[in-house]
């Protein structure tokens, strides 16, 4: 692996390597940049998941609050193995970034945050199951009508007018097709 570093960080390194002497005489970089990077796993396992080597012992509220508390993300992240849980067609979602605690009954609507409702969802499935559950927002209905070419009076595939009240399906002069 190559990378360029600033100067800045090259005086860590630096720093890094004459700190570390007692442990890694030669300052071999790569042994440096593990250690490194295994600290910054952990602090991010803590901070993010409330992954610690020994939790405090907490009751296991009923949920009535939007805050998740540690134990219940500990045991969500461990029972989806830190990854999306969201299952389509083609099997689970193998995303393992941009991870979000997802209510499968919306805590807007009465949903409680234990661990029974709670999932692991990425960015992209949470939105998906919020438009599933709540339907389709109408500012992003609204948006969509600027997709008509206003000139040539042709429709872009997927154009809503909402005040006329009809939908093209294709880019052209395609049927319009009523909204129901």
């Amino acid at each position: 692996m190559q990378f360029t570093v600033s100067r800045e960080t090259h005086e860590k390194l630096s720093e890094a390597q004459n700190l570390l002497r007692h442990r890694i005489p030669d300052g071999d970089v790569a042994a440096i940049f593990e250690r490194a990077l295994t600290l910054l796993l952990n602090e991010l396992h803590k901070t993010r998941h409330a992954l610690v080597e020994r939790p405090r012992m907490t009751l296991l509220t009923e949920g009535t609050a939007r805050h998740v508390p540690a134990s219940v993300k500990r045991a969500v992240w461990e029972r989806d193995s830190g990854q999306c849980a969201f299952v389509g067609a083609v099997g689970r979602c193998s995303e393992r970034g941009f991870l979000e605690y997802h209510h499968r009954i919306p805590f807007s609507d009465g949903g409680a945050t234990r661990i029974d409702n709670l999932e692991l969802r990425c960015r992209a499935h949470n939105a998906f199951e919020v438009e599933r559950w709540s339907g389709v927002r109408e500012e992003d209905l609204v948006r969509e009508v600027f997709l008509a070419d206003l000139n040539s009076g042709r429709v872009l595939d997927g154009a809503i007018n909402l005040d006329a009240g009809w939908a093209a399906d294709g880019w052209g002069d395609a049927p319009r097709l009523p909204l129901e």
